[in-house]
């Protein structure tokens, strides 16, 4: 069964759960805790990986921006989402010419042409309608990303613990 039209109408909403769920600035404390904590993440998985810092970044799930605005110094960021409420909040907090908000279903993207250094996905794929997806969402991340990016996919689990 496909709830994909029923999963996009509610991101669609404009509502207090809506942006507290997609980390607007103002609520659960977006900015300082999810984002910085985040950029942390992927430093740390780059120096693991001996990999240098991202200058072409996917977020799938960019919300209202909360990972982005720790990104003040890369030369493209692609801020993929269903809501375009999201969309707009995270390219006003931003406020960045890297930015390139791409919205699910209206906008044609050639994944495989991004050659993007992280793919970032924090706290989304619980939100996915079927493992179906996730896994295809997983594939696109692989095409996005040149030899030797590195993703950092986050989620959480049945018992609300982050892996």
């Amino acid at each position: 069964m496909d709830n994909t039209p029923d999963w996009q109408a509610f991101w669609q909403r404009d509502t207090v759960t809506i942006k507290s769920l997609s980390h607007w600035q103002g609520y659960w404390m977006a900015y300082d805790r999810h984002g910085k904590g985040h950029r942390e993440m992927v430093e740390n998985l780059c120096r693991d990986a001996d990999e240098p810092l991202p200058k072409v970044i996917v977020e799938w799930g960019v919300g209202g921006g909360a990972n982005a605005v720790h990104w003040p110094d890369v030369d493209l960021y692609f801020g993929v989402d269903l809501s375009i409420h999201s969309l707009l909040e995270a390219e006003q907090r931003y406020d960045n010419p890297a930015f390139r908000p791409v919205r699910l279903y209206h906008d044609t993207v050639l994944w495989h042409t991004l050659d993007a250094d992280l793919f970032l996905s924090t706290q989304v794929f619980q939100h996915f309608p079927s493992q179906d997806y996730a896994a295809d969402i997983t594939r696109k991340a692989l095409v996005t990303l040149r030899p030797g990016g590195v993703a950092l996919i986050q989620t959480r689990v049945g018992d609300g613990q982050v892996t």
